[in-house]
């Protein structure tokens, strides 16, 4: 099993990028309405104590997330998108699936840790809303995102090996699920917005 600070490393590295991805999408979204929207899942994703549990543990905040957050990163970059529709594409599936991969490595946590850590609102049911009757009105742009969804859920499945290999040699027992986890979770995220998966 990973240690607990591995895994509250992954999770603090996931909520950074959340936030950076979500504030990102915000600076280029087409409304106000939506900015402020975006904006505050934005925040929401700062709004739990998972460096201040790791702090309690008696690890570094930054020593544990930092790692985790280079990969991330790195992903992101690999992914990066072309216009409004793909950049709320990506949050939706990478977001989605490594949120996914979350809740499998917080399942190897006590109880009490891990309800500290699931303190912050998942951003991706809020993201598909915007998503869906765009894509629902304009044939052009499902295909076009389908085929995009697709790439970016390969970068994201992608991940699995280096990040279970940065939570030590007890991580590589959890790829299995994790994989499972998150095809499983893409797979009815891509169906609510009507794509194939």
């Amino acid at each position: 099993m990973p240690t607990t600070v591995a895994v509250l490393g992954f999770v603090a590295a996931d909520r950074l990028t959340a936030f950076s991805w979500l504030a990102e999408d915000a600076a280029h979204a087409p409304d106000v309405v939506t900015r402020e929207s975006l904006s505050r899942l934005a925040a929401g994703q700062l709004a739990g104590d998972v460096s201040a549990l790791l702090a309690e543990l008696g690890a570094d905040p930054a020593t544990a997330t930092v790692p985790h957050l280079r990969l991330l990163e790195e992903m992101g970059a690999r992914t990066t998108p072309s216009d409004w529709w793909e950049r709320l594409m990506r949050s939706v599936v990478v977001g989605g699936m490594v949120r996914d991969l979350e809740t499998v490595l917080l399942d190897q946590v006590a109880a009490v840790h891990r309800a500290r850590a699931a303190t912050v609102p998942d951003p991706v049911e809020p993201m598909a809303d915007l998503l869906a009757p765009a894509i629902g009105g304009d044939e052009r742009l499902r295909a076009r995102l389908a085929l995009w969804g697709r790439r970016v859920a390969g970068e994201a499945l992608g991940l699995v090996h280096p990040a279970m290999s940065s939570l030590g040699e007890d991580g590589a027992g959890l790829v299995a699920p994790a994989l499972s986890a998150m095809s499983g979770g893409h797979a009815r995220r891509m169906d609510r917005l009507r794509l194939t998966a």
